[in-house]
């Protein structure tokens, strides 16, 4: 994760000024898509709800951090189980469910190898062939 995204998971009062801000002035030079991203991993709902109508985050973005190098949102909810995070992911973006990281897996192996039936089936049911 970029800079200052380490301290995101203890700074949940940054990230409220930060979504309550007219302005948008963003403490530490925290990207919205970084913050999205920590709101997959900790399951915080509201916080991911409120970027994405905001309408700021890039969902393809992906983090560098080292454990998590080329994985995007989707990929961390699956891996972690956050399967509200997943639904709503889904919902704003359809295509989420075929973004693929540095090593070609896709939000649905992620589900698979750590047994989230649930995010499976979820994965499944809203997967579309890719159009070309």
């Amino acid at each position: 994760m970029g800079a200052g995204a380490s301290a995101l998971a203890d700074s949940s009062s940054e990230i409220n000024s930060y979504l309550k801000s007219k302005e948008r002035k963003n403490p530490n030079n925290v990207t919205s898509s970084e913050w999205l991203f920590n709101a997959c991993w900790f399951n915080n709902v509201a916080v991911a709800k409120t970027l994405l109508d905001r309408g700021e985050p890039n969902l393809r973005w992906e983090s560098d951090h080292p454990s998590l190098d080329g994985r995007t949102c989707i990929h961390v909810a699956a891996f972690v189980g956050n399967i509200d995070i997943v639904k709503l992911l889904v919902e704003y973006d359809p295509d989420v469910i075929n973004f693929e990281d540095k090593d070609g897996y896709l939000p649905l192996d992620y589900a698979k190898i750590n047994h989230h039936s649930d995010i499976v089936n979820i994965l499944k049911t809203n997967r579309r062939k890719k159009s070309y």
